[in-house]
C-alpha cells in the first residue's frame, strides 16, 4: 500500500488504521497519528439511492438546471463545476466532521477529506511522508494502479480467493 511505502513505520490495520469505526456504522478510510483522513471523490451523480454529494434532490436539481444555462459555454461550465465541487466537498466534510463531533473519543480529532489523488497527494503524503517523494503527476500514476489492482482484487471472479486475516 502507498501509505506504507511513504509513511514509514504505518501499517495498514483493519479497524485501527484503515477503514476506522467512527459509529452509526460509518468509518473513516484511515487514521494516521491521530489525524483522521477520508479519501472521497464527489459524486456529481445520483447513485445508491441518494443524490450524489448534494443535501437533497432539490439541490441536485438545481445543479442540473445550472448546467443546462451554461452548456454552451466552456468557461462558464468549468467555473460551475468548480463551484459545486467546492460545496460538495464542503457538505461531505460537514456530515464526516458531524460524525466524528458525535463520538466522545474522535471528537477532537482533526480531519482531512482529499477529493482526488492529487489532493491526497498534497495533503496527506506531502504532510506524513518521510521519505523522498515523487512527483505529484508520478505520484497520482502510483495512485490509479494501486486503485485497479485493488478493484481488480474485488471482482466477482476472484472473491473465492482467501484473503490474510
Amino acid at each position: 500500500m502507498l501509505l506504507e511505502y511513504f509513511i514509514p513505520g504505518f501499517d495498514v490495520v483493519l479497524g485501527k488504521s484503515f477503514q476506522v469505526p467512527i459509529g452509526a456504522g460509518r468509518s473513516v478510510d484511515f487514521c494516521i497519528n491521530g489525524v483522521m483522513i477520508e479519501y472521497h471523490q464527489i459524486r456529481f451523480f445520483p447513485s445508491r439511492g441518494k443524490c450524489g454529494d448534494f443535501k437533497s434532490e432539490d439541490e441536485y436539481r438545481e445543479y442540473r438546471r445550472l448546467q443546462q444555462r451554461v452548456r454552451g459555454n466552456p468557461a462558464k461550465r468549468e467555473l460551475l463545476e468548480k463551484i459545486i465541487h467546492q460545496r460538495l466537498s464542503a457538505n461531505y466534510f460537514e456530515r464526516r466532521r458531524a460524525l466524528l463531533d458525535q463520538s466522545a473519543y474522535f471528537s477532537h480529532c482533526e480531519l482531512i477529506v482529499a477529493t482526488s489523488r492529487e489532493e491526497f497527494f498534497d495533503l496527506v503524503i506531502r504532510r506524513f511522508a518521510l521519505v523522498a517523494l515523487p512527483a505529484r503527476s508520478q505520484f497520482t500514476a502510483m495512485f490509479w494502479q494501486m486503485v485497479k489492482a485493488v478493484a481488480a482484487a474485488n471482482e466477482p471472479a476472484n472473491r473465492h480467493i482467501s484473503r490474510d486475516p
